[in-house]
């Protein structure tokens, strides 16, 4: 299909809640806005988990430079967001990272993936972005430390530690490459109501090379459907600057507002070509 993919939140506040804010009122505050209160939370919580599926599908774009939307039934759809596939490299070696007696090294990938950046006249403020796990890896790397020690000049750099954050702060200026950021958000999701905590959409193997100086995403989205909607008994709002319409239904016996959201949208690179991305797992002799 060519259309936009369709998120969708919704709850339904009854007379059950007022109920339960009336129980607990033991001090007899204004129920009128603890009600308000109540639902705007929910509400807060429904925009959520908008911003939940936008930055899982970041993550998962940054790392894979794809985007795999869930379908009904339980089946997914990976949709290419057609980046250029010189610039998805892989590890220069016999094997991958972190493989016993690999001989790929990891400053040199990385220096190699700064230079494919620089050839590609990718703006000059850069990052490489990975997952926490990979970055952990990274930075507890026998050759990385070495160099960092000898960097520093350490007269007894074999019982010197080194902190991570020391490491990732001095990887810069040792092998003159742009920092390294860990992506480490872990996002809550409800799925039918049950609060499940969402799985990691950075890819754990991959490590990517982008420009930081600007947006580098494009959102796309089309107007809510619920626009169309002539029913006298609801009222229409939009939010996020119009990426969600939102609507409200009203009923009696027994009393409910049941409150639904959409958003019709997907995100794209605003340059394909800015983006360089290694997976530590795959490897050859060239590296490409």
């Amino acid at each position: 299909s060519d259309s936009l993919h369709k998120i969708g939140h919704g709850f339904r506040f009854t007379q059950g809640d007022i109920t339960a804010i009336e129980e607990l009122n033991l001090a007899n505050s204004d129920i009128a806005a603890m009600v308000a209160r109540r639902y705007y939370n929910r509400v807060n919580t429904l925009i959520g988990g908008f911003h939940a599926t936008w930055n899982g599908w970041i993550f998962n774009a940054l790392s894979t430079q794809t985007i795999s939307l869930p379908n009904l039934g339980g089946s997914t759809t990976t949709i290419d967001l057609h980046t250029k596939a010189a610039n998805k490299v892989k590890c220069k070696g016999d094997k991958g990272w972190f493989e016993s007696g690999t001989t790929a090294k990891i400053a040199d990938d990385l220096v190699r993936m700064n230079k494919l950046a620089d050839d590609q006249n990718m703006p000059a403020q850069r990052a490489y972005v990975c997952s926490k796990a990979l970055y952990d890896k990274i930075m507890a790397d026998a050759g990385i430390i070495a160099a960092v020690k000898a960097y520093i000049s350490t007269y007894d750099a074999a019982n010197l530690y080194l902190a991570p954050s020391r490491v990732a702060s001095l990887i810069p200026q040792v092998f003159d490459i742009p920092p390294i950021v860990a992506i480490d958000e872990k996002s809550r999701v409800e799925v039918d109501g049950i609060p499940t905590a969402a799985s990691a959409d950075f890819d754990v193997n991959k490590i990517s090379l982008i420009p930081i100086a600007y947006p580098i995403f494009n959102m796309h989205n089309s107007p809510s459907d619920y626009s169309k909607d002539t029913n006298p008994n609801t009222f229409k709002a939009i939010a996020e600057g119009g990426l969600i319409g939102t609507i409200q239904l009203f009923e009696s016996d027994p009393m409910a507002m049941v409150t639904n959201a959409e958003s019709w949208s997907f995100p794209t690179f605003k340059n394909p070509d800015n983006i360089i991305s290694l997976d530590s797992t795959q490897h050859s002799t060239t590296g490409a």
